[in-house]
């Protein structure tokens, strides 16, 4: 399985990324290591990506991972929980990725959190 991906940390900044510089660059240097309390927000539909991205983000340093399904349920916790990383699939049912990330960039309360958003990306 190979996953792209879009960093944006500002409105319309989209950088790709392929699923090694996710894992070995991105990820890894985007913790604050001083704190125990670096959370990230996962809205991933596939149980398998879940568990990849789960278990990546744990080894780079994050102390709390929250995963939910739909863009809905993420732009709650994103509101609520202020993650240190929010990481959205595109392709959600109902509200799609790029839709959410428009959510949050228009929130004062989101628009600085780091996104990694997921896309399709061919073998």
């Amino acid at each position: 399985m190979r996953i792209g991906a879009y960093l944006t940390s500002q409105k319309d900044n989209y950088h790709l990324l392929d699923d090694t510089l996710i894992f070995h660059t991105a990820l890894p240097n985007m913790v604050d290591k001083s704190t125990d309390n670096t959370k990230a927000l996962l809205i991933e539909t596939d149980p398998l990506v879940t568990k990849i991205f789960r278990q990546q983000l744990s080894y780079c340093g994050y102390g709390t991972i929250i995963s939910v399904e739909t863009g809905e349920e993420g732009v709650l916790l994103a509101l609520t929980e202020s993650p240190d990383l929010i990481i959205v699939d595109i392709e959600l049912p109902n509200m799609n990725g790029w839709q959410l990330i428009d959510i949050l960039q228009e929130s004062k309360i989101t628009q600085k959190i780091p996104v990694i958003a997921l896309v399709p990306s061919p073998i």
